[in-house]
């Protein structure tokens, strides 16, 4: 069996009666999900809702907050969808929305 599963790239061998595997399998999965996900942090308008709403299905929220105009919503998104999301991030700032990561903190606070 190992011969069979070497002969594919992510294969990753299971024993469905004992289990043997199982642990090894879901963190494959685990990784291939999370691999193709953006983390991202999004100003979205409320008259926005479909973008709203696919973050909540297609993405994972980590933080949402309500603001008077809009939801700002930091999670991972599958990429294929970072393009709608792109006029909804803002540009650097302490406390600000950005895309694939972190802001960047002010040079005064670095020690």
């Amino acid at each position: 069996m190992i011969e069979r599963v070497d002969a594919f790239e992510r294969a990753v061998p299971i024993a469905a009666l004992t289990g043997e595997g199982i642990p090894g399998l879901l963190t494959a999965v685990e990784h291939e999900l999370f691999e193709t996900m953006l983390p991202l942090e999004v100003a979205i308008p409320y008259r926005e809702g479909r973008l709203i709403s696919l973050f909540h299905e297609q993405g994972v929220v980590e933080t949402l907050e309500h603001r008077e105009d809009c939801v700002v919503i930091r999670g991972r998104i599958p990429k294929r969808f970072a393009n709608a999301m792109a006029s909804y991030v803002q540009e650097a700032e302490p406390a600000s929305m950005t895309l694939l990561g972190e802001a960047e903190p002010p040079e005064d606070s670095i020690a």
